[in-house]
């Protein structure tokens, strides 16, 4: 597998539907799922990460980076051989 530098194109996760327990008994909801990457960074480590979406005054970034950093280059996290 090969590592690509276009971090635009690196998957950030999605909205997925959960049950939420509330004292008025279970609601529909949304939870955020992230994807998990593998990340190379300016300093020559490569890392697992993922995105981490704006939350009120924090703007999204990713695991591992400081706020306005991002990794120089992404691949996807393996998937074992006989996954769905």
């Amino acid at each position: 597998m090969e590592f690509n530098r276009d971090i635009s194109l690196a998957p950030r996760g999605r909205m997925v539907p959960k049950q939420i327990r509330t004292k008025d008994g279970m609601k529909q909801g949304e939870e955020f799922e992230a994807d998990i990457i593998l990340a190379a960074t300016k300093c020559g480590k490569v890392i697992r990460s993922y995105w981490i979406p704006e939350w009120g005054n924090n703007p999204g970034r990713w695991s591992g980076f400081a706020t306005g950093e991002e990794p120089t280059a992404w691949q996807h996290w393996p998937k074992h051989p006989d996954a769905a």
